[in-house]
């Protein structure tokens, strides 16, 4: 993957299969510390114990469509190369997966992020009834999204309409790029 919006979207893929009907995803960058860190945190069905330690083999997987899940494999592959690391937490009493990642965010082989929001909008788009919390946030400058409270405000259905969806895109736009974001 060239970027890492598509990790991201890999990450919430995985939660939103493992049964989670609540995801919050941080973005947080720090020019001071060199860091980029990316964390997705969901209230999924977890991760067996037995599975735990593999997470990121590529040849571990429980899916039944295919033997191989390349995607947290690839993401910790990158990770490394960029002096960061990866790490998986987990609890099976419904209490889901954490899963952070991080990259010294000058390194020359680190990926931009790439087009975080049209990643963002593609979840709510194909996932309108899922509940995400996106945090944004450039050293103290914090911007946080809530599905939550844009359905309380309109109703349960707003991610079902291209006028929110096209609304939401560009409040993100405008609200990270006030908050440092690129």
């Amino acid at each position: 993957m060239k970027e890492l919006s598509l990790h991201l979207l890999d990450l919430i893929q995985n939660s939103i299969e493992a049964s989670a009907t609540k995801i919050y995803v941080k973005v947080y960058l720090s020019y001071v510390n060199d860091q980029l860190i990316i964390e997705v945190i969901d209230n999924g069905k977890g991760i067996e114990d037995s599975l735990k330690e593999q997470v990121t083999d590529p040849f571990k997987t429980t899916r039944t469509t295919r033997r191989v899940g390349l995607g947290l494999s690839l993401l910790e592959m990158k990770a490394k190369q960029c002096d960061g690391g990866i790490k998986v937490e987990s609890n099976l009493k419904g209490l889901g997966t954490k899963v952070s990642v991080w990259f010294k965010y000058s390194h020359w082989d680190r990926p931009p992020i790439g087009k975080l929001i049209n990643t963002i909008i593609t979840v709510f788009q194909a996932n309108p009834d899922l509940d995400l919390e996106f945090s944004y946030q450039v050293e103290n400058s914090n911007f946080e999204f809530s599905t939550e409270e844009v359905k309380a405000v309109l109703n349960k259905d707003a991610f079902r309409n291209l006028k929110v969806l096209n609304w939401v895109k560009e409040y993100l736009e405008e609200n990270i790029q006030l908050n440092g974001g690129d």
